[in-house]
């Protein structure tokens, strides 16, 4: 006998012809297939057919039997058994279930990519896929379902990681479907960082060294903007083996590559004229740069004109600063990186660093900046002793630190330096004075691009001080990031996806927004959908189910019950009354809206009185994941509250017949409906 849990419910071969029941009955059935051979506790199953409260019958338990008894003859030679006050699906000898036979499939792929037998792993990869690529029932719209579901998409996305992962040791033949697998899987996990790894790894076996580079940018800005953390080492480790032998670059002006190749070792030991020279041969683009630059910025043609004024008045006046403000996710990277290269193809010497938050200082950023003008040169003594260094021309700077400030100062007086430093909010003081002498110098043609979180300007902050200090040495011009507009979206739409119809720009950014990165999101999971239009409320939820959830876990409890209750209120919700429903002070309850608005769950109507989600897209999904059941115990409470309290008679029917699941006939709240 042969159980099908992925996709349509099946339970072949049965002795009865006769087709298997619907309603409750299917219910105990589906939820005994999916354990079969378990002991479920009659409460349990009793929990299953009826989750909200108040809605069981008088006796719940002779109902169950009464259903048990409709399958018995139904479903041999499979048998119910009652035992000990709960009930077992028992299957005949020699029975498959398809779940367990994808999870045996799965682990025998993995065995085979462990022994390098690549083949072997990409059949059975391949066999896991084809079962828990259905999805776990997908009918089943009952809560108990959505634990087995969420197993299953783990499975298929471990098959597809094991597909791409395989590809890469079979070669050619399999690396244009390896990468599909990892794309997909990419899209179905878009926090997962091992399903980044693999594609980075057939996109390098394919060639594409600086795709792959991409991806990893892509990733490391969404676990930062949706975590706080950065990637893991491995992923790191994968990230450094690709910096140090990408793609062959493009020539840079002036020179071969490998003579912009050759420049910061030879800067390094060179002394006199032909160390100037050395230095003046522009390095490389940075990978990063060439990376996320490639691309165009889409919707930030003003910002980018904004960037390229400031090198006017840098060309003019001399050394500047240009601070790049956005919120997480507004792309604050890319604009910095697209525009760098822009004046990387026009002959700029272009240098780029990273603060990391998770590093000791940050002076990691000018050392990765850097480095191309001292090599290999660097004395690890003389850095530690420069990050402590007392502030002054004359403090212990050490001599790592001295070369570096000035040949930054001598490429700059003979042509422009575009400097980025991204993520400044992990600078410190020691990178303050190194940035500070070289915008002091004069006569020096020097661009310096920060990248920031709007909220890093705020007075008190480390980066606050830092910028601060830029702002007292040099003129500094912020540029500053907002949300896409709706025709911004609709090119963004148009030039990603040609072939789809014309209004789904429009239906996008009503349904999320204008956040870029939902926006790309959105757009990465609807590419190979064949109606993106209609599916659209359909697929896009699914793919930010991962992110509106860990931002929805991060929330303190208040936040959370203020989410809870505009979701069951399915309206735009007073603060007020949001105070009354809660029992929250009014303050309280502002400082709940405040951060679920910080996390892009909530907003704060222009009024300042009202709440509503921050998108559709985040509504739906907050909607999906507290289930029917929650949702109508939660409408039940507030019918309760705000009918006590005067609500308006048709807002309060509106809300009791969201409410109808929880409510008994005899309560309060049924009477209100």
């Amino acid at each position: 006998m042969r159980v099908t849990l992925c996709g349509a419910f099946t339970l072949e071969p049965r002795d009865s012809a006769a087709a298997l029941p619907g309603g409750q009955a299917r219910q105990v059935l589906t939820y005994l297939a999916a354990r079969p051979g378990r002991l479920i506790r009659r409460d349990v199953l009793s929990d299953v057919l009826w989750p909200a409260a108040g809605t069981a019958p008088q006796d719940p338990d002779a109902v169950l039997s009464s259903l048990l008894s409709r399958l018995r003859p139904l479903i041999a030679p499979a048998s119910v058994q009652s035992s000990g006050g709960g009930v077992a699906l028992t299957l005949p000898e020699g029975s498959t279930v398809d779940v367990e036979e994808a999870a045996g499939a799965l682990e025998r792929a993995r065995a085979a990519l462990a022994e390098g037998r690549s083949e072997i792993a990409w059949e059975e990869a391949t066999v896991a896929l084809e079962i828990a690529e259905a999805g776990f029932l997908p009918e089943q719209e009952d809560d108990w379902a959505n634990g087995p579901r969420e197993l299953v998409q783990t499975m298929r996305v471990d098959a597809l990681e094991a597909q791409a992962n395989a590809s890469v040791a079979l070669g050619d033949g399999q690396l244009v479907a390896g990468e599909a697998a990892a794309r997909i899987a990419v899209v179905l996990a878009p926090l997962r960082e091992s399903a980044h790894a693999a594609l980075m790894r057939v996109l390098a076996a394919r060639g594409n060294a600086a795709e792959a580079l991409r991806v990893y940018e892509q990733l490391r800005r969404l676990l930062m903007e949706e975590l706080g953390v950065a990637p893991s080492r491995e992923l790191r480790t994968l990230h450094e083996r690709l910096v140090a032998a990408p793609d062959a670059p493009d020539a840079p002006a002036g020179g071969g590559a490998g003579a912009g190749a050759d420049s910061g070792a030879s800067a390094g030991g060179a002394t006199g004229p032909d160390a100037v020279e050395a230095i003046l041969a522009r390095p490389p683009l940075p990978a990063v740069v060439r990376a996320l630059g490639s691309g165009e910025a889409i919707g930030r043609r003003a910002a980018l004109r904004q960037l390229h004024r400031s090198v006017e008045l840098v060309r003019r006046d001399g050394p500047r600063a240009a601070v790049v403000l956005g919120e997480p996710g507004m792309g604050t990277s890319r604009l910095a990186c697209v525009f760098a290269r822009e004046l990387y193809d026009d002959g700029a010497y272009v240098l780029f660093g990273r603060a990391d938050p998770g590093a000791a200082g940050g002076t990691t950023a000018l050392r990765e900046a850097f480095e191309p003008l001292v090599g290999g040169d660097w004395d690890e003594a003389a850095w530690v002793a420069a990050g402590v260094a007392e502030d002054g021309g004359d403090g212990p700077w050490g001599q790592v630190l001295s070369e570096a400030c000035q040949r930054v100062i001598e490429v700059g007086r003979r042509q422009l330096v575009v400097v980025v430093i991204d993520d400044a909010e992990a600078l410190d003081d020691a990178s303050a004075r190194l940035l500070r002498i070289v915008l002091e110098a004069p006569d020096t043609h020097l661009l310096l691009v920060l990248t920031a979180t709007s909220r890093a300007l705020r007075g008190g902050s480390a980066t606050w001080h830092v910028l601060d200090r830029l702002r007292q040495v040099s003129r500094r011009d912020d540029v500053v990031l907002d949300e896409l507009d709706r025709a911004q979206v609709a090119a963004f739409v148009a030039d990603e996806l040609p072939a789809a119809p014309g209004a789904l720009g429009a239906a996008l950014y009503d349904y999320v927004g204008g956040h870029p990165v939902l926006v790309r999101e959105a757009i990465a999971a609807l590419r190979d959908v064949p109606d993106p239009l209609a599916a659209l409320k359909e697929v896009v939820p699914r793919t930010l189910r991962a992110s509106v959830a860990q931002r929805y876990g991060r929330l303190g409890d208040d936040a959370r019950r203020v989410v809870r209750a505009v979701a069951a209120l399915d309206a735009v919700a007073a603060v007020g009354r949001l105070a009354l429903l809660l029992e929250l002070s009014r303050e309280r309850t502002i400082d709940a809206v405040a951060e679920a608005s910080e996390a892009r769950l909530l907003r704060l109507e222009r009024d300042g009185r009202h709440v509503a989600f921050h998108t559709r897209v985040e509504r739906d999904v907050i909607v999906t994941a507290l289930g029917r059941a929650e949702l109508a115990r939660e409408a039940a409470g507030a019918v309760t509250v705000l009918g006590a309290a005067g609500l308006d008679a048709p807002a309060l029917g509106r809300l009791a017949l969201r409410a109808v699941p929880a409510l008994g006939v005899d309560d309060a709240a049924g009477r209100a409906l």
